[in-house]
């Protein structure tokens, strides 16, 4: 390890005061790169139809008629529907059988629990998007693409 000369401690002391300040403006700036689409989304939404030309801009007025139209047009109250009873099934079975599993293999410690266990955790690890390239090509094999 390095060893830190220290020059005087008011010298410290400026120097955890600049880097306390550039980590805070390093942290706001991600958080406005992080969070400027989500803004120019919900301006977009609230922009009425005719302004909207090309690209994000702000509104000259807001109106709550777009909301309104995707409700009507795009059957966003069937789709609203069919999301809330596919969540509320899913969530009641994934519930239903992972607090008793989790009950065995942490207080019964079960034969091959770890084993378990292991492999539960590097399903955890793997991304997703690494299992749809040959997802898509053993439902090309089966035929069943496009239909």
């Amino acid at each position: 390890m390095g060893t830190r000369i220290r020059l005087s401690r008011d010298t410290d002391l400026v120097a955890g005061r600049l880097e306390t300040v550039l980590t805070r403006v390093g942290v706001w700036a991600l958080a406005a790169i992080t969070l400027a689409p989500l803004v120019l989304i919900v301006l977009a939404a609230f922009t009425p139809a005719n302004d909207l030309i090309s690209g994000f801009a702000i509104p000259t007025q807001l109106t709550f008629n777009n909301f309104g139209r995707a409700w009507d047009q795009g059957n966003f109250g069937t789709y609203l529907q069919t999301s809330v009873i596919v969540t509320a099934a899913v969530v009641a079975l994934v519930a239903a059988l992972s607090i008793p599993c989790g009950y065995a293999l942490g207080i019964l410690r079960p034969t091959g629990g770890r084993l378990f266990l292991a492999l539960f955790v590097l399903g955890l690890i793997i991304p997703e998007e690494v299992l749809i390239i040959p997802l898509y090509y053993q439902m090309l094999g089966f035929g069943l693409l496009n239909t």
